[in-house]
């Protein structure tokens, strides 16, 4: 029987290139936290099942696709939870939190990235 190294127990790969960086989540209350991430490993090491995608850059430097129904969706969810006006797109730092709390939500399982990036 072959015995991986990796994944640890409790942690999910991103993949970044042709590389695979892992997160350790600690649980609390709220979410599953990262705390921190391991050295990267090449990506042909893995298997798909021990993977989570991420999503890659677009040119204004952002990952999710805001014109995915199940993105909207949150974005709302995110402007009203934080008293953001709807009618107006997120500024910068609004943005890259509210893309934090999707990455989250991946994460923990609450969507799948096919659902969203395909």
């Amino acid at each position: 029987m072959n015995e991986k190294k990796y994944p640890p127990k409790g942690t999910k790969g991103i993949i970044q290139g042709a590389y695979v960086k892992w997160l350790v989540f600690v649980e609390n209350e709220n979410h599953n936290i990262p705390q921190k991430i391991l050295h990267p490993k090449p990506l042909a090491e893995y298997e798909a099942e021990d993977l989570l995608y991420l999503g890659t850059f677009n040119e204004y430097n952002y990952r999710y696709p805001i014109n995915n129904d199940i993105v909207y969706c949150e974005s709302v969810k995110y402007k009203d939870k934080n008293n953001i006006c709807r009618k107006y797109p997120m500024s910068d730092k609004e943005r890259r939190d509210f893309e934090k709390e999707m990455d989250r939500q991946l994460i923990a399982g609450r969507f799948k990235s096919e659902q969203i990036f395909i």
